[in-house]
C-alpha cells in the first residue's frame, strides 16, 4: 500500500512536469510563427510588385508552415461574385493560373472558399477530400497525390473578402489551430500589400 501510494505521487509529478513542458513547448512554437509572421509583413511591404508579392508570400509561408503540398492566392469579385486564382503552386512549382476556370460564389452551399466568403473567417479543414466530396467540388486542381487538409483564410480590404489565401498538405489533421491562426495574419498583410500594389498601378 505504502509503495503504491508513493508511486502514485511519482506519476502525479511526472505528469505535471510533462504538461509544463508540452505547454513550454507550445507557447515557444507560437513565438516562433508569430516571428515569421511580422517577418513576412515586414518582406511584403518592401515591394508593390505583384508577382514579388506572391513569390514573398509563398517563401514566406514555407518557412511558417513546413511541408505545404500546395499554395493558392484567390481573388473574390463581389459584383461579378466568381473567384479567381491569381498565384498557385504545387511541390514548390508554380501553375498556370490562366488555365483555372473561375469558381462562382455560392451563398448557399458548402465550398470552403465560399464559406470563408461568407462567414469572413478561417477555415481549418482536416480531412479536405471529403469536405470537398461532400460539397461536390473537386478534390484538387493538381495531379495526385491529392491534399489531405488545407486552411482557407480571407483576405480582408475594408471590412470585405478581397481574396482567399489557401494552403494544403498531403498529410490528414496536418494542421493546428494556431496555424490557422497564424495565416489569418499573413493573409490580412497580404490583402493590404497586394491592394497598395493594385492602387500604385
Amino acid at each position: 500500500t505504502e509503495d503504491i501510494k508513493i508511486l502514485k505521487a511519482i506519476a502525479q509529478t511526472g505528469a505535471n512536469a510533462l504538461h509544463r513542458a508540452q505547454l513550454y513547448e507550445q507557447t515557444q512554437s507560437q513565438a516562433r510563427q508569430l516571428e515569421t509572421v511580422n517577418e513576412i509583413g515586414r518582406s511584403l511591404a518592401e515591394t508593390l510588385h505583384p508577382p514579388q508579392i506572391y513569390k514573398r508570400i509563398s517563401r514566406g509561408l514555407h518557412a511558417l508552415l513546413p511541408d505545404l503540398s500546395a499554395i493558392i492566392v484567390s481573388q473574390y469579385d463581389p459584383h461579378e461574385q466568381i473567384i479567381t486564382c491569381a498565384y498557385g503552386e504545387y511541390d514548390d512549382q508554380p501553375i498556370d493560373v490562366s488555365t483555372l476556370p473561375a469558381v462562382p460564389f455560392n451563398p448557399d452551399g458548402q465550398g470552403p472558399q465560399s464559406q470563408v466568403i461568407r462567414e469572413q473567417k478561417t477555415i481549418l479543414v482536416n480531412d479536405l477530400e471529403a469536405r470537398l466530396q461532400s460539397s461536390s467540388h473537386n478534390i484538387s486542381i493538381g495531379p495526385p497525390p491529392y491534399p489531405q487538409s488545407a486552411i482557407y483564410a480571407p483576405m480582408m480590404v475594408k471590412g470585405q473578402v478581397a481574396g482567399i489565401l489557401q494552403v494544403q498538405s498531403y498529410y490528414l489533421n496536418y494542421f493546428r489551430q494556431s496555424d490557422a491562426d497564424a495565416l489569418a495574419l499573413v493573409a490580412n498583410s497580404a490583402a493590404i500589400m497586394i491592394e497598395n500594389a493594385h492602387l500604385f498601378s
